[in-house]
């Protein structure tokens, strides 16, 4: 059987702390035969005195990005180092779970052969948050699945097969999902580890809690992502109400921004203009209404699938 071989990928920036946990996870591994590459954005020297601390423990690749390179930027030059079949993407805030994560995980690619392979993942209380135990699994990869919704978890809960399929910078809140998509398209055999493979550090300076608290940047990629995707899965009614609903909700929590970023972002042609039209010509009483709204957003979607049959 042959040896696989696995690089470790970590993008770092600032927050020495948290690099420093993350490359202790590495070294207690009780499989050895991988490499570790760090990429380092950050303006101090903090993230190569963590790394030089590691250096004797690890097989250790360090790269200071001078001027930095930014998100995501700074994720594809990581990968892009690597010399491994298989590569990791670790965020420096994320972990391995236990000593024998990666014994685990090379296991079951010998044994599956498999071009991709996630798990679920643990992310214990960090100051506000709560404590989120996910689970996946390997029947919700479908592309409309991962359109509607991230269920592979963040790109360190997936190790892959080298590649050349680099992380899109037009996206920060769905950059991963877009990435599993392309992933999908180029590499269709993917593997569900149900053993959990990494604790997710959860902070308030993660991209992820930008996103959330500017709703506008999750509703201009939906749409780009629609622009994109759209005439695959415009007659799936199940990823058609979804966006029906993205919308809708949008309206809900600011009308404003809802118009401004549909008129700036979608074609006045496309499917997702329509439904912008058609929710606006609706009474907020009745746009909000569930069995209305999803009345009217049926009626929707069979006009627009008729049309284009015709």
């Amino acid at each position: 059987m042959s040896v696989v071989t696995l690089s470790i990928c970590i993008p770092a920036y600032e927050q020495p702390m948290l690099l420093e946990r993350c490359l202790a996870s590495l070294a207690m591994q009780t499989y050895t035969n991988f490499e570790v590459i760090v990429t380092d954005d950050s303006h101090t020297s903090s993230s190569a005195v963590v790394v030089e601390k590691f250096s004797r423990q690890l097989r250790m690749q360090y790269e200071k990005n001078t001027p930095a390179k930014g998100f995501p930027n700074n994720w594809n030059h990581a990968l892009s180092k690597a010399t491994g079949t298989y590569v990791w993407l670790l965020h420096q805030d994320d972990c391995l779970l236990h000593d024998h994560v990666m014994e685990q995980v090379i296991a079951t690619i010998q044994s599956t052969q498999s071009d991709v392979l996630f798990g679920s993942f643990e992310a214990p209380q960090y100051q506000k948050f709560k404590v989120i135990n996910q689970q996946f699994t390997a029947k919700k990869i479908t592309p409309w699945h991962l359109l509607t919704g991230n269920t592979i978890g963040p790109p360190s809960n997936v190790v892959m097969k080298r590649n050349n399929v680099q992380y899109d910078g037009r996206f920060k809140w769905l950059v991963d999902v877009e990435y599993y998509l392309r992933l999908h398209t180029s590499m269709p055999s993917w593997y569900y580890l149900q053993t959990p493979m990494i604790e997710v550090g959860i902070h308030e300076g993660q991209m992820t809690n930008i996103c959330i608290a500017n709703p506008a940047i999750a509703l201009q990629e939906y749409i780009l992502l629609v622009n994109m995707y759209a005439a695959k899965y415009l007659s799936n009614i199940l990823y058609f109400d979804f966006i029906w609903r993205l919308i809708r909700n949008n309206f809900k929590s600011n009308v404003a921004t809802t118009h401004k970023v549909l008129a700036a972002s979608a074609s006045k042609d496309s499917w997702l203009f329509v439904v912008h039209q058609w929710q606006q010509r609706l009474p907020a009483i009745i746009r909000n209404n569930p069995i209305a709204s999803k009345t009217i957003m049926t009626l929707c979607y069979l006009r627009l699938n008729f049309s284009n049959a015709r």
